[in-house]
Order: structure tokens, then sequence, then C-alpha cells
């Protein structure tokens, strides 16, 4: 039985090459074909320039405004996979892992403008994001202010000739907090200058060919042997 099998496997695979070595012709100019349009295709495909930036996050008195795994998922959802805002952004991420207030932006486009307006608008976002949390830093600041003030007050009104180090120590607490100095701001920003560079497009273009070249030889062979399948169950 096993010998048998063998046997029709063995007729299957010879059929089967017997199918393409008559078709081969049909081969040769499906694969050609596929390989000279994409050619074509490429050669034609304008060269595009890539922008570098490396980003320094914001931070409010040397604390972080918005932790970085956090915001680069914000940015990459906002900026990378949506195309409607930056459709020239490539990618966002951190390079260096141990580093949590530097990332990268790289942005590839037709025009060296293109590609740094794009990285601009995301730092832009980034800008003022970190304004607005700083306003709700305050704002909290200012809520913690008037609960201070309430306890002073019914301090006084319960016990006006006693715990006055309590009364001092509730009006430090509330002057450190009045302390916010806006200075301590500092946003989002580039950290020296975009690097742009006319990018290679020599090597992509033959992997493209070469892509080509693989896909339409196999697609030449799986569309011989769809046909041949028709065939032989119309025959059958």
């Amino acid at each position: 039985m096993q010998k048998n099998n063998y046997s029709k496997d063995e007729i299957n695979l010879g059929e089967l090459f017997d199918t393409l070595w008559l078709q081969k012709k049909l081969i040769i100019v499906i694969t050609v074909t596929i390989t000279i349009l994409t050619g074509i295709y490429v050669s034609n495909k304008s060269s595009t320039y890539e922008a570098t930036a490396l980003i320094k996050t914001g931070n409010y008195q040397n604390s972080q405004l918005q932790k970085l795994p956090e915001l680069l998922r914000e940015l990459n959802f906002l900026f990378v996979y949506d195309k409607s805002r930056t459709p020239y952004i490539n990618s966002i991420f951190n390079r260096d892992f141990k580093a949590k207030t530097m990332f990268e932006i790289k942005a590839e486009a037709l025009s060296k403008e293109l590609a740094v307006d794009n990285i601009r608008q995301v730092v832009s976002y980034m800008q003022s994001n970190d304004v607005n949390n700083f306003n709700r830093i305050l704002s909290m600041k200012n809520k913690k202010i008037s609960i201070i003030d309430g306890l002073i007050n019914l301090i006084k009104n319960k016990q006006p000739k006693d715990d006055h180090q309590e009364i001092a120590a509730l009006n430090d607490k509330k002057l450190s907090l009045m302390a916010t100095d806006k200075n301590s701001l500092k946003t989002a920003k580039i950290v020296g200058k975009i690097i742009i560079r006319n990018k290679p497009t020599k090597s992509k273009k033959i992997r493209m060919i070469v892509v080509a070249f693989i896909i339409g030889f196999f697609l030449s062979i799986f569309l011989i042997l769809i046909a041949n399948t028709f065939k032989s169950k119309k025959i059958n």
C-alpha cells in the first residue's frame, strides 16, 4: 500500500512539473510583464527626503508632565497611524530605552519643507499639551489653597487663641503652593537641528524589482495550476 501511495505521489509531481514545463512561456511572459511594470513604476517614482529630529519632552520643576511610554502611544496614534494630520510622519520611537525624556521623530516627504513641517506640527501639539497639563496642575493647586483657607478659618473660629502653630504650618503650606514659577515650565522642544538628507532610493528600487520578479513567478505558477484544475474537472 505504501509503495502505491509513493508511486501516486511521484506521478502527481511528475504531472505537475510537465504541466508547468509546457506552460513555461506563459510563466516567463507573466513574470517579465510584472517585473517590467514594477520597474517602470519605480523609475518614475520621485526621490524622497527624510527628516529626523530628536525631541525632549516637556517638564515642570524637573518633573515630567507626561510619562514617555504614554506620550509615545498617544503621538503614534495621532500622527503615525492616523495620516489625516501628518501624512509624512513615518515613525515616533524611543531609540534608547534608558532615556526617559528623549525620543526621535522621522518624516519622509517629496520635499524637505513638507518633512520638516510635519515634525514641527507634532512638536507644536506637544507644546500645547504641556501648557494644558501645567494649567491642570495650577487648577489643582488652587483647589488645595482653597481647602487650606477653609481649614485656617475653621481653626480660627473654633479656637481663636490657640493652635497658632497649626495655623502657621497651614500658612507655610499655602505659601509653598502659591509659589508657582511659570518659568519652571519647560515645554517640549527639538534638540539641536532637524537632520535632513536626500534618502537614497536606489537600493529600495532594486529590492522592489526583485520582489516583483518573485511575486510574478509564483503568481504565474498559481494561475496555471488553477486553470489546469478547472480543465481537469471539466474533462472528468
